[in-house]
């Protein structure tokens, strides 16, 4: 049998006794911690685990009793899981649509449906796709990370295509979607480490 695996992320403020909370409810749970990473940046903690296990479990359970885990440590958590589903796909976009149009002309041959689109301009919202289209302007970093955030969840993102996206993700957005963020605009790369 296949064994099941759940990548959880956890993100908040940083205190004592958050990373034994939750591998411990990963092996009260029945689970094996196969993979975990950690970090605080100016008291802002992440962490991402990667739980196996041998048994088929029930998901919605699962994720149900992480989620009292999280109320009760006061942290945000979302889990991700490999099912045979279509996964939501979220794109990113700044002034320049030519990315986006390419997707979207290609998008009957994703493996995956286009769930969101995020954008700074308004002329980059789709027309006649249908697309819920979330925009993010202004100066404010943190404030447009919350609205983000709050759509990608809304909307149960689980990967996140940069498509000339032209702004810095803070770690408080990308420690929630590890291994899940694509940059598909190359020419930008390696200038930013």
């Amino acid at each position: 049998m296949k064994k099941t695996i759940v990548g959880v992320t956890v993100v908040g403020s940083d205190r004592g006794g958050i990373v034994a909370a939750f591998t411990n409810f990963a092996f009260t749970s029945g689970g094996n911690v196969e993979k975990v990473n950690q970090n605080v940046i100016k008291g802002l903690f992440g962490m991402y685990l990667e739980i196996s296990f041998a048994k088929k479990i029930n998901v919605k359970k699962f994720d149900s009793q992480i989620q009292a885990l999280a109320r009760r440590e006061k942290m945000d958590v979302s889990t991700y899981h490999e099912t045979n589903t279509q996964k939501n796909i979220a794109v990113f976009v700044t002034k320049e649509g030519h990315c986006l149009d390419a997707i979207m002309k290609n998008s009957r041959t994703l493996r995956g449906r286009i769930a969101l689109i995020v954008g700074t301009e308004r002329t980059l919202a789709p027309k006649k796709a249908g697309i819920p289209f979330v925009l993010v302007s202004g100066r404010n970093q943190q404030r447009a990370e919350e609205k983000i955030i709050r759509a990608c969840k809304k909307y149960d993102i689980d990967l996140i295509a940069l498509a000339r996206y032209m702004r810095i993700l803070s770690p408080n957005f990308v420690w929630r979607y590890p291994n899940r963020i694509i940059n598909i605009h190359p020419s930008i790369l390696p200038a930013f480490p």
